[in-house]
């Protein structure tokens, strides 16, 4: 990798977050809502010497309502060393640093089915192995079960692709979490 393609990462990283800021800060309509989630997840990516390769991690992050169907926001992924079957995987972390785009089928409802597009950097980083960053994209369909007003489950799955040098990388990453909304209305 370098010291040009490192760059790009890094300047997708800091697009990504200034996204993520202003969907947060912008309120359209007076009844603008924002969503803080927390997901479980797992990285599924096929191998071509030891089968298929899954980590598992975590991830963070927001969205901002743009109106009743379209919002805005951002994600962080974590996804540590420690919890990888595939032995070359095992000496790096891998960091996912997402904007990302949704559309809601439906506005309201219990069940709210959207689909989704995400893009940003993709950093794979350990004590025996230099830090790599690279661009990505990924396709997402979910769905959210609302139990409150405020609170509810999202099962989503991505099919993240990762732009490299020389070849294109990709992985299926599926999460399960919670979600949180607030209301500029102030109603939760």
């Amino acid at each position: 990798m370098n010291i040009k393609e490192n760059k790009q990462g890094i300047l997708v990283g800091k697009i990504c977050v200034i996204v993520l800021l202003i969907s947060m800060i912008v309120e359209i309509g007076a009844n603008a809502q924002t969503q803080l989630f927390l997901n479980g997840q797992s990285v599924v990516s096929p191998s071509k010497n030891e089968g298929t390769m899954y980590n598992l991690g975590v991830g963070l992050g927001g969205r901002r309502f743009l109106g009743r169907h379209l919002a805005l926001g951002g994600n962080i992924k974590f996804f540590p060393r420690l919890l990888s079957n595939y032995a070359y995987e095992r000496d790096k972390n891998i960091y996912i640093l997402n904007c990302q785009i949704d559309y809601f089928l439906k506005s309201t409802g219990t069940f709210r089915p959207y689909i989704a597009t995400e893009i940003g950097m993709y950093t794979k980083s350990g004590d025996a192995f230099i830090s790599m960053t690279n661009f990505g994209f990924a396709p997402k369909l979910g769905i959210q079960y609302t139990l409150s007003p405020s609170l509810g489950f999202d099962v989503n799955c991505g099919y993240h692709f990762i732009v490299k040098r020389n070849f294109d990388d990709s992985a299926l990453i599926p999460s399960v979490g919670l979600f949180y909304s607030f209301h500029s209305n102030g109603k939760n």
